[in-house]
């Protein structure tokens, strides 16, 4: 691997462990502090507000002006957010301004680190890449909950949020200082022209890039409910924020591991077959999580959903990358992650509404039959395009 993509790698895991870490305490914060489940949706749902609406335009941003100024920009915003709360103690309005102020930053950071590892990888080597800037979220999943969880029950929330902000920053700051490169890209004028004709709804009229959006949005359904639902459901069954934090670590060291062997199950059984397992065996889980409040079970569980979820991330990466029209990869990446923070914004706003309603069961069994009936587009193969030996439609690089 080159330096300089290791360089963004290592640091793309430092600015994950801010996210992962402000995905669990949000909510345990939030329960502290006397929210009820349709309050704590919300507060949750507001981290997914900005990229929902920005994430094409953070694209377009990183594939025009380059990604230094993006990062610095999202690392500085999410560190004022993380801030927040650590100085301002005990007030709930507070963590909604915080949530919504992170998700600003960290959509910036995000799409423009996508990209630059996409410039920075070739044709052969982008499935790994990805795999590998997939493989830092998923240590970041696995260390970030069980360090916040020891911090907040040994000093509690304005600590472990003071710690959060400084995760958050030290990418920006190696940006600012020049040790992460910034490539530029050739583009001719046609091509300036063409990109300012078309809109990027276009891209939902190619095949293969609507396959890579819908099977993102169905992946980040299941991980975005279990990362917001599973604290309420650990909290309702007498767990302390570090026994919730370890079974979020044990999903997260799974998704280490399906992302390790995953250039071998993509190159053994293609990646329909592998989305279709995964998504199945994800589903499973679902269906298995209400009925056990065992500790060592839920750890098992957690760890197999992992597995599950761990492969068709990277995967949708990979595809709304390779697949996007020349000079478009940020955009294709932004539209990705709208449909993404799109789920993520209505999942906790419309779960825990029912939540409050149902309880608990419905809630993860309905979550299983939408992966259920994911599989299905993982399986179906007509008129899409994907795998990686298809060849790539319009405006194919």
């Amino acid at each position: 691997m080159k330096s300089s993509l290791f360089v963004v790698i290592v640091l793309s895991f430092v600015f994950q462990m801010s996210i992962k870490g402000n995905t669990m305490m949000g909510t345990l914060y939030a329960i502290y502090l006397g929210a009820g489940p349709f309050t704590v949706g919300m507060i949750a749902a507001l981290v997914a507000l900005f990229p929902m609406v920005l994430a094409v335009c953070a694209g377009k941003v990183s594939d025009r002006i380059g990604y230094r100024f993006p990062l610095i920009f999202g690392c500085a915003v999410a560190c004022a957010a993380m801030l927040l709360p650590a100085v301002v103690h005990n007030v709930l309005f507070i963590l909604f301004v915080s949530q919504l102020l992170f998700g600003l930053g960290q959509i910036f950071f995000s799409v423009s680190s996508q990209n630059l590892v996409g410039a920075l990888s070739d044709r052969k080597s982008r499935a790994n890449d990805f795999a590998m800037l997939g493989l830092s979220t998923a240590a970041a999943s696995m260390v970030a909950p069980v360090m916040a969880g020891m911090v907040i029950d040994h000093f509690g929330y304005a600590a472990a949020y003071l710690l959060l902000a400084i995760f958050a920053i030290i990418p920006g700051a190696a940006v600012l200082f020049r040790f992460v490169p910034n490539p530029v890209r050739e583009r001719t004028t046609d091509h300036v022209r063409q990109q300012e004709k078309t809109k990027a709804l276009d891209l939902l009229k190619i095949p293969s890039l609507r396959k890579a959006f819908l099977i993102s949005g169905i992946i980040l359904t299941g991980s975005g409910l279990f990362s917001f639902y599973f604290p309420i459901y650990g909290k309702s069954i007498g767990f302390s924020s570090s026994s919730i934090g370890l079974i979020l670590s044990a999903h997260a060291s799974a998704t280490i591991v399906s992302r390790l062997v995953m250039p071998f199950l993509i190159k053994k059984f293609h990646e329909e077959k592998v989305l279709l397992y995964s998504l199945v065996l994800t589903a499973l889980c679902f269906l298995a999580v209400p009925l056990t409040g065992n500790l060592v079970l839920l750890g098992g569980i957690a760890f197999l959903m992992g597995m599950g979820i761990g492969c068709g991330h990277p995967l949708s990466q990979v595809m709304a990358y390779n697949r996007a029209p020349e000079g478009r990869t940020g955009e294709a990446l932004g539209v990705r992650l709208t449909v993404n923070k799109f789920v993520l914004f209505f999942v906790p706003i419309v779960f825990g509404s029912l939540g409050s309603v149902l309880g608990f069961v419905p809630i993860f069994w309905m979550n299983a039959a939408l992966l259920f009936l994911g599989s299905y587009f993982a399986l179906e193969r007509k008129g899409t395009g994907s795998g990686p030996d298809v060849p790539m439609e319009q405006g194919s690089k």
